[in-house]
């Protein structure tokens, strides 16, 4: 019965989620409508949930290619704790966080370690201009390199290869992360 009912609370709190990055996503292209805004949905979900946006002009819906490919035509990642953020954290893409609901319950540390977080929609659209025009660069200094392959274990392989979660001692130092101090 409590695993039923950590399943559903999971399943809504993604559902809402889901609901408020539709909502983010459009006012972000109202926003920025010169920026070509590029949703890879996740391997194993469902492109069609996203069909609401395709009308859009500058919003496009495609999965056909790697991440890696997608991260070097990108200038910046937008997730909610997704192992993207760790991929573009190694190509040197900026990552934003977004968590509209902030439940700590569901945040993945390690993608908020390495990405800026937001939990509110309007603070970002106010500081979207410095992540979309300005080039980011991120301290490559303490990070080992990682063969990314595509077998589902990205995450397990970027924790085997830091060797602790963001943020300990070994991993991320005041120096590596003081890029989040300059725009934020």
């Amino acid at each position: 019965a409590r695993q039923k009912s950590q399943l559903l609370s999971w399943y809504e709190y993604k559902k809402k989620t889901f609901l408020s990055y539709l909502d983010f996503i459009k006012e972000l292209s109202d926003l920025h409508p010169d920026i070509n805004i590029v949703i890879r949905p996740h391997p194993g979900e469902d492109s069609n949930s996203w069909n609401d946006l395709k009308c859009i002009k500058n919003i496009f819906i495609d999965k056909s290619y790697s991440l890696i490919s997608a991260l070097k035509n990108s200038s910046l990642v937008i997730h909610h704790g997704c192992t993207a953020s760790l991929e573009s954290y190694l190509q040197g893409v900026p990552s934003i966080y977004y968590d509209p609901f902030k439940d700590e319950d569901q945040i993945c540390q390690l993608c908020k370690d390495l990405s800026f977080y937001f939990t509110d929609k309007n603070e970002f659209f106010q500081k979207s201009d410095s992540f979309l025009n300005q080039s980011i660069s991120l301290p490559r200094g303490r990070i080992k390199k990682v063969g990314i392959k595509s077998d589902g274990l990205c995450y397990q392989r970027f924790v085997d290869a830091f060797g602790q979660s963001a943020g300990e001692e070994g991993l991320l130092h005041d120096d590596d992360i003081s890029f989040k101090k300059t725009l934020l």
